[in-house]
């Protein structure tokens, strides 16, 4: 989902971060990040946007607990809660 979000502003954000913003902006984009970097992508994505265009940006999230449901009973449950709470933040 976050990596789709990413790949939708390739074009748009790309003449406007740093080499290494750039860098992060693409482990997300093409799902290479440590599951640490995809914590706050959401976050990095939005102040990215905002710095582009000069405006604030708002992300509206429906079904945000969908993930959190899917996972229940599996080995990675914990790691998907953690990574939703922090992009809800």
């Amino acid at each position: 989902m976050v990596s789709g979000l990413y790949q939708e502003g390739y074009e748009y954000l790309q003449d406007s971060l740093s080499p290494d913003e750039w860098g992060y902006f693409e482990s997300i984009c093409f799902n290479k990040a440590a599951e640490k970097q995809w914590t706050f992508s959401l976050n990095r994505l939005c102040v990215y946007l905002a710095q582009k265009s000069q405006q604030k940006v708002m992300v509206f999230i429906d079904e945000y607990d969908a993930p959190n449901n899917r996972s229940y009973g599996q080995e990675f449950f914990t790691t998907v809660c953690t990574v939703s709470f922090h992009i809800l933040l």
